[in-house]
């Protein structure tokens, strides 16, 4: 398996996205909610943005309280973390006004299960600094319009991460797996993958495995069916 970040649909949707959130040519930095079921690439996605963009990326849990949420902003800006939460959030407004930053904070739903999430838009009203929500609820949108639609007024770009179809397994194959799958192998891990990542990562695995025993140059989806009975197997013996 190559060592590469596979630029996939969503990918491109997201990178879209944060071009038009950052207020260029409009004046004013805006929000944007990226949701979309798990295993499609969005914490990867959003850490590699952050990390390439020198960005803060804050993942929120679900202890947090809104001094904690602001003691790790706080960190990630490296300011001190200790403090009332009043101390903290103005230490926040005041780092990011004087050195303006996108703020990502991933696992949003806890936050706004718990209207936490208020903290974050008071930041970004007194900043105007980009912001980006991102949620593992797939229903994340119709969630906040409903109870926080003063938020989702703000937002100026909606990114939904959907599950991989085949066209997208045969685009992330062509960029990080070592042996060449034919349609039917494409058609075969789209739908035993899942339409997640980590399963299709996984079956890009066992091709590479199956043709370098085999001396295979291209894999079918009849080399790959006998690993599934393999694979079902182990987790039923793991049982």
């Amino acid at each position: 398996m190559k060592k590469v970040f596979a630029t996939t649909r969503n990918v491109r949707a997201f990178y879209s996205a944060m071009e038009l959130i950052n207020g260029q040519g409009r004046g004013k930095a805006e929000m944007a909610l990226v949701s979309g079921v798990f295993g499609t690439g969005k914490t990867e996605t959003c850490q590699k943005f952050a990390a390439d963009n020198d960005l803060i990326y804050v993942r929120a849990l679900d202890v947090m309280t809104r001094k904690s949420l602001l003691a790790a902003i706080a960190g990630e800006l490296g300011e001190k973390t200790k403090g009332h939460s009043d101390t903290l959030y103005y230490r926040v407004v005041d780092r990011l006004i004087d050195r303006p930053q996108m703020l990502i904070c991933d696992e949003v739903d806890y936050l706004v299960s718990k209207g936490i999430v208020e903290v974050l838009r008071d930041i970004y009203d007194h900043t105007n600094n980009p912001l980006v929500l991102v949620g593992m609820n797939e229903d994340l949108e119709r969630e906040i319009k409903t109870k926080l639609p003063h938020l989702s007024d703000r937002w100026g770009a909606v990114v939904r991460f959907q599950r991989f179809e085949a066209t997208d397994v045969r685009d992330i194959a062509a960029q990080i797996c070592e042996v060449e799958l034919d349609d039917s192998a494409v058609e075969w891990i789209t739908t035993h993958g899942e339409g997640r990542f980590r399963p299709i990562e996984r079956w890009f695995y066992q091709a590479e495995k199956l043709a370098r025993v085999n001396g295979l140059h291209t894999v079918s989806a009849l080399h790959l069916e006998p690993l599934k009975s393999k694979t079902n197997g182990r987790k039923k013996a793991r049982r």
